[in-house]
């Protein structure tokens, strides 16, 4: 490897762990703490980290799995077949749902009928890694008002929950 490989593998490293510690910074103060335990849902279409919204997304993923009080529910699209997030999946807080369907387009219906089963939960916050998981996330929540998510964006941006996104990012 050379050292200007070497120089920017540890500068994405370093700027992943600035942005994990951001987000989690920002989701402790989104979230009431006097709640017992927190939710967090990802969806993404596959188990693979080949992508950098994956990989971002991973990183997240297992900063916020340190905290004891965050259950984290990871929904895929695709059957297991990178083994990319096998080892988070083995924390106590960490659960993975796939699908079992080995084609992406197959696997919607599917994908849906998963996050139907968790209607009894209350997602504190939902992350993406692609339009089409943002569209499944906001069917859902149109459709199921008992899964309560809030507004998700592409990539893995969320913002606070508001009754407008005015509210939310307003001066005063």
């Amino acid at each position: 490897m050379l050292d200007s490989e070497r120089h920017y593998i540890l500068s994405v490293k370093d700027e992943s762990s600035k942005l994990c510690y951001k987000l989690k910074s920002n989701i402790q103060t989104a979230i009431d703490t006097s709640l017992t335990m927190r939710q967090i849902l990802l969806i993404l279409p596959t188990d693979s980290l080949k992508g950098g919204a994956e990989t971002v997304l991973h990183l997240i993923a297992k900063e916020l799995a340190t905290d004891s009080d965050t259950q984290i529910t990871i929904a895929f699209l695709t059957a297991r077949i990178y083994h990319g997030w096998d080892r988070l999946g083995e924390l106590p807080n960490v659960s993975l749902i796939f699908t079992q369907s080995q084609s992406v387009w197959r696997g919607m219906p599917k994908l849906i009928l998963n996050l139907i089963r968790l209607r009894g939960r209350k997602f504190d916050i939902c992350f993406t890694s692609h339009t089409d998981m943002t569209g499944v996330a906001g069917l859902l929540k149109r459709l199921h008002q008992s899964i309560d998510l809030p507004n998700a964006n592409d990539e893995g941006a969320v913002y606070p929950r508001s009754s407008s996104i005015s509210q939310a990012y307003s001066s005063d």
